[in-house]
């Protein structure tokens, strides 16, 4: 078992170092960035998310973003940020937004690391997975944005959920 595992003073903890292990013991790709972030590439149920965590300086917050490639059509940006506004109402956490010159989504969400080590080590693993869930969900309702002719409030019906087991 990895010391990280077992350490039982959270004070002591990286979290910076804990999903970098996460990762590697999920063989998911780990990518570090001059700028301190560390990033990992997550496979989802529509495509492959970039992870991103950083702490920002003077803080004990960290931000855990999730972005992913999407192009809407020029004819087609009002109904995009129309859904996005519409999407980030119905997000308990986080939010969307687009960054146009890049062509990016990105899910942001800020959380205080130390919570997540108070409830149980494990959690981490899961906030990551989670929050490919929220960007896999609405990633439909982006795309239709993009290419069909139904109006934003619609398309927040083709959001998905997933489900676990069997029926």
């Amino acid at each position: 078992m990895s010391k990280l595992l077992e350490v039982s003073d959270f004070e002591e903890i990286d979290p910076l170092n804990y999903l970098e292990e996460i990762a590697l013991s999920n063989d998911w790709e780990l990518k570090h960035s001059e700028d301190g972030t560390v990033g990992v590439n997550i496979e989802g149920v529509w495509q492959i998310y970039t992870l991103s965590l950083v702490q920002p300086t003077l803080s004990s917050r960290f931000r855990l973003s999730s972005t992913f490639e999407i192009r809407p059509p020029l004819t087609k940006m009002a109904d995009f940020y129309k859904v996005i506004n519409l999407v980030n109402e119905k997000c308990c956490e986080g939010s969307f937004t687009y960054c146009s010159k890049e062509k990016l989504m990105i899910f942001r969400n800020d959380f205080d690391f130390g919570e997540i080590f108070e409830i149980k080590l494990s959690n981490a693993k899961s906030f990551m997975l989670n929050t490919v869930d929220m960007c896999d969900k609405f990633y439909p309702s982006f795309q239709l944005a993009c290419w069909s002719t139904k109006c934003p409030e619609q398309l927040l019906g083709f959001a998905t959920e997933h489900f676990v087991g069997e029926a």
